[in-house]
């Protein structure tokens, strides 16, 4: 049977008994730091685990409550399954109560049961009223109707409905999605003696095993892993869901820090979201510049906060913004986060990230706004189509879904939903994604370019190779970038705009044309190869053109123009005129039957042997004769070889 792992977090006010119901279930005092035993109170993040009686297994995550340390707070209970959200039966409900609800309910938690803890120090009567009272306080969020058990770590009292209170719950949470790469925000880092650094975290996507290599994140640097433990024992693999500790060889404690993550995958880092921010009721409004602090993950950053649909968001609403990071950070769409007063003092609310590589909106243009709007609608289709929007070069499928973490697949049928300025064009079996209007100036751009071609050369009938209309696209000479090439010309030669010449494409309505001085020209160099029939090299033609007062640049011209229209062929650096292949092949017809030998041959083309020779075997390398034995005979379709 397969057991799931789930993440317990604790939140609630300062002294209501959190560390104390941790040690209850487990035996385990998460208080480990010695200023904690001084000052009575959790400072650091503790973690601890237990086993259910259904055989599942819980990592718990115990926070701080002192508003000193509502940061560190906030890092625990990113990537946590459910909360235990503790309340002292002798105070109910108390300032850091409503800031760790409204944190929660900001961080996208959707599950948890309220621990009614120092139950022995008040009466029935008292517990019922405060218990009314958490009625109305959690009326509208993910804590309305849930469990209440009442605890006493003194007593023991209220353990067992606890423990079976937690496994009814973990029973209606699926387990996370273990099929995506693999992430896990560092919380915690040591240095183990011989061992090295270890990190510790929540495993938020993806798995991970020791055949995997892990990159440290912003920063790229990759690591082996020598070591992976979950609830203090080794394991051979960690999944989505797990808190896991893992220690990677040759990282170096300074190389580290708090925020930082381990990924598979080698995530781009930004300095720029777009964001859905919401703000906590009862607070000023967010004015349209802000500087703030954000805490993502386990990070903490100065951030700016420029809001981008408004000129503020308004105290208990929300709004789109556009974040700046004073550092690189790692985000993806998604991911939630909290912000709090530059300060330090009050959590003015949060938000998730709607897109991390979004376009500079300092000045707010209405399309660009536009497209945060539809990107927040959270609409598949809508989605697909701002990415395609605000990219310059096309995107796959994949490509699309990789940057915005969904899991919806690809079927032909979305092709028909999408909006009209925005086309997905298939090539073999590759589909992709760009704006209409760039399909139809790549169009363009290959009819101008061939334009100026055939402008240029219009003596000749080819026009470019693909590999020369690939510089339309610059530098950029992507994948994407190709196959849309391909798709547009074949596009355009089903609508004859085009036509292959040997191999180029060119336009369907070309024609090639000389001067009257250009034929002149190659009518006279083509003279000089014919020689009288008899076979001459290019530095001959060269030479003889030149005593005829021709320029070498026009003898090359005149070699390069008849050679691509058929009139002239190579053998090594011999030049072959096309009379003298018809006069060869007219010659070698007579002797069909029995077929004829060189002597034969050379006889009747009045040359001599080398160059009857050269003639015939390349005859043969055109596969218009066969040589058997000293005889050469014609082969079928030889009428076809020569144009």
């Amino acid at each position: 049977m397969n057991f799931k792992h789930f993440i317990l977090g604790t939140a609630g006010h300062v002294d209501h008994g959190k560390t104390s119901l941790i040690k209850t279930l487990t035996g385990f005092d998460c208080d480990t730091h010695k200023e904690e035993k001084l000052r009575g109170i959790t400072i650091n993040l503790g973690f601890t685990h237990i086993k259910l009686p259904d055989g599942n297994s819980l990592s718990i995550v115990d926070v701080p409550g002192h508003a000193d340390f509502i940061d560190t707070m906030i890092s625990g209970a990113s990537g946590i399954d459910f909360v235990l959200f503790v309340i002292a039966a002798d105070e109910g409900i108390m300032p850091q109560s409503k800031e760790h609800l409204e944190i929660l309910q900001l961080l996208g938690i959707k599950k948890g049961i309220i621990v009614l803890s120092k139950s022995d120090l008040t009466d029935k009567e008292f517990r019922s009223l405060v218990k009314e009272d958490i009625a109305i306080f959690t009326s509208d969020t993910f804590l309305e109707n849930c469990p209440i058990v009442e605890f006493s770590a003194v007593t023991g009292e209220g353990k067992e409905s606890l423990i079976s209170e937690i496994v009814k719950l973990t029973q209606t949470i699926p387990e996370k999605n273990s099929e995506g790469h693999f992430r896990m925000n560092i919380d915690r880092i040591f240095v183990s003696q011989g061992h090295g650094t270890i990190v510790n975290g929540s495993v938020l996507s993806g798995s991970a095993d020791k055949s995997k290599e892990l990159f440290l994140l912003p920063g790229g640097e990759k690591f082996r892993i020598r070591r992976i433990e979950r609830h203090g024992k080794e394991v051979e693999n960690i999944l989505a869901g797990d808190r896991a500790s893992i220690n990677l060889v040759g990282l170096k404690r300074e190389e580290i820090e708090k925020g930082m993550i381990l990924s598979e995958k080698d995530i781009r880092t930004t300095r720029l979201i777009d964001a859905k921010i919401s703000l906590f009721k009862n607070l000023t409004a967010l004015p349209l510049w802000s500087q703030v602090i954000v805490i993502i993950g386990t990070n903490r950053l100065i951030a700016k906060v420029h809001i981008l649909d408004d000129d503020e968001i308004k105290s208990g609403e929300n709004g789109l913004a556009q974040i700046y990071f004073n550092k690189p950070i790692i985000a993806l769409p998604g991911d939630c986060f909290i912000i709090r007063s530059s300060s330090d003092d009050i959590t003015y609310g949060g938000g998730h990230v709607l897109d991390p590589y979004p376009l500079h909106h300092r000045r707010r243009r209405k399309k660009q706004v536009e497209l945060v709007k539809q990107r927040a609608s959270g609409d598949f289709i809508d989605l697909i189509a701002v990415e395609v929007r605000k990219n310059i070069t096309p995107l796959t499928f994949n490509e699309i879904k990789e940057r915005n973490i969904f899991n919806n697949d690809f079927s032909e049928d979305l092709i028909s939903k999408l909006p009209e300025d925005i086309s997905c064009i298939r090539f073999e079996n590759t589909y992709i994604f760009l704006k209409k209007e760039k399909y139809l100036s790549i169009c363009q751009e290959v009819i101008k370019t061939l334009e100026a071609k055939h402008e240029n050369a219009k003596e000749s009938d080819e026009g470019k190779t693909f590999l020369e209309l690939s510089g339309i696209f610059g530098k950029d000479q992507s994948e994407n970038n190709k196959i849309l090439l391909k798709r547009v010309l074949s596009d355009l030669l089903d609508s004859k705009k085009l036509k292959m010449v040997n191999n180029t494409y060119a336009l369907y309505s070309h024609k090639a044309s000389l001067e009257d001085k250009q034929q002149q020209l190659i009518n006279a160099v083509s003279k000089i190869i014919l020689n009288e029939g008899k076979l001459i090299t290019k530095e001959k033609v060269i030479e003889a053109g030149i005593n005829q007062k021709i320029l070498r640049k026009d003898i090359e011209f005149a070699i390069n123009y008849l050679f691509k229209n058929h009139g002239i062929y190579f053998s090594n650096n011999t030049i072959i005129h096309i009379d003298i292949i018809k006069k060869s092949i007219s010659i070698v017809e007579k002797f069909a039957k029995n077929g004829i030998a060189v002597t034969q041959f050379r006889d009747n083309m009045g040359i001599n042997r080398d160059n009857s020779v050269i003639i015939l075997e390349f005859l043969d390398s055109l596969k218009i004769t066969t040589r058997k034995d000293n005889l050469r005979f014609l082969l079928p379709g030889y009428t076809e070889k020569i144009k």
